[in-house]
């Protein structure tokens, strides 16, 4: 996913580039810097962010998080930037990441939730059996035209507020998220790699 920062004003607080990124639920993967003290704001999910000298983000590229302590730090940088929205202080701030990361590799323990406004983009196939929740629009439309071609017929990808989510170990991905609570507990039941019950995101 790239997130490219317009050269509009915005106002609102100033996240890093990673902080950014786990707003919409996703890890930093790289950033083109900017030369000089550009600044300019990107809208995300959460909130809208500005993008100065410190961060020098012209271009961000986010991608989902791959292993347990990638989702872990999504987890701490999305904690960190709410503490920043709601006006705390840096002390405050980084207690938050912190905490939220500490919760998140402690085994059996629910992770935090996305915020609503972090909208996912789900697809079904059509017979039910298979399904996928991303946090962008264009990864779904990928793992979506990967099951057409492998026969699989699945609906459009289209925006909903929650996903249902369980973990995985010693797979291809970290997290299998769902569009629904019965998907998830009919994929997780059959998953020998699953490592948490379903929760909601």
């Amino acid at each position: 996913m790239l997130c490219a920062a317009s050269a509009h004003e915005a106002k609102g607080p100033t996240l890093t580039a990673r902080e950014q990124c786990a707003a919409n639920g996703l890890l930093l993967d790289a950033m083109n810097l900017g030369a000089g003290t550009m600044d300019s704001a990107t809208r995300s999910g959460l909130v809208t962010v500005r993008s100065n000298a410190y961060a020098s983000g012209r271009d961000v590229s986010c991608r989902r998080a791959n292993t347990l302590d990638e989702v872990c730090e999504v987890q701490e940088s999305l904690a960190s930037a709410e503490a920043k929205v709601h006006g705390q202080t840096a002390q405050q701030v980084f207690a938050a990441g912190e905490n939220a990361r500490a919760a998140c590799e402690r085994p059996n323990v629910a992770i935090p939730s996305v915020p609503a406004a972090s909208s996912w983009w789900c697809s079904t196939t059509d017979d039910g059996t298979l399904g996928h929740c991303l946090a962008s629009k264009n990864g779904c439309d990928e793992v979506r035209q990967s099951l057409v071609q492998n026969g699989r017929r699945s609906s459009p990808c289209a925006a909903q507020a929650q996903a249902h989510c369980f973990r995985l170990e010693n797979a291809d991905i970290a997290e299998w998220c769902l569009p629904t609570k019965e998907l998830c507990a009919q994929l997780h039941a059959t998953d020998d790699h699953a490592v948490s019950d379903c929760y909601e995101r």
